[in-house]
């Protein structure tokens, strides 16, 4: 089996803890691992390091968790942050709701990229000002949260996915028309 080009940089998934809210200044006290500073920022953060992300909790007992470099991984720190949970006295805490919100993923076509004719000639919704931001973004599928940013080096970064397949699909029919509009 093929292993795809695109790189998985971030997964970005919303849970809740099956709880109608839970106390963050009790949380920080009760578990030194979570960082509250509500002057701050109105959640609990805990960064873990394997898997490397980091879960953010709000008082409303919902929370994100980011970083993580596939589901399996996000999945994973969110298991260990709702370990650390319960261990710290909330017992009842588990996850529910558990949603992918955002698969972010880079590929390089490893060739300088024209993207004025992409932006020409493309049937593909596109953007292009390079006075204003030096990327095109494409939007293969209208109805679709997807997108890819485009760099005249050949760099792409797509976000806006929902699962890593269709991040990674995406990826490769960015990098087919990066490579079609490669300058020579």
């Amino acid at each position: 089996m093929n292993e795809s080009p695109v790189r998985i940089d971030n997964v970005v998934c919303t849970f809740n803890l099956g709880m109608s809210a839970i106390s963050l200044s009790t949380l920080a006290c009760k578990c030194p691992a979570f960082e509250y500073d509500p002057s701050h920022f109105g959640a609990a953060i805990i960064h873990l390091v394997d898997p490397k992300c980091t879960c953010l909790i709000f008082g409303s007992a919902s929370g994100v968790c980011v970083g993580g470099k596939s589901m399996e991984s996000a999945h994973l720190g969110l298991t260990v942050a709702i370990n650390v949970i319960r261990n710290s006295g909330f017992r009842e805490a588990h996850v529910s709701d558990f949603k992918i919100r955002n698969v972010v993923g880079s590929v390089n076509a490893g060739v300088p990229v024209n993207l004025m004719k992409i932006y020409n000639d493309s049937s593909i919704t596109c953007s292009y000002n390079p006075v204003l931001f030096p990327g095109l973004r494409c939007k293969p599928v209208e109805s679709h949260s997807s997108s890819a940013l485009i760099y005249d080096t050949g760099a792409v970064v797509i976000t806006g996915c929902r699962s890593v397949s269709s991040c990674q699909s995406l990826g490769c029919s960015i990098l087919k028309l990066c490579r079609k509009y490669a300058l020579s």
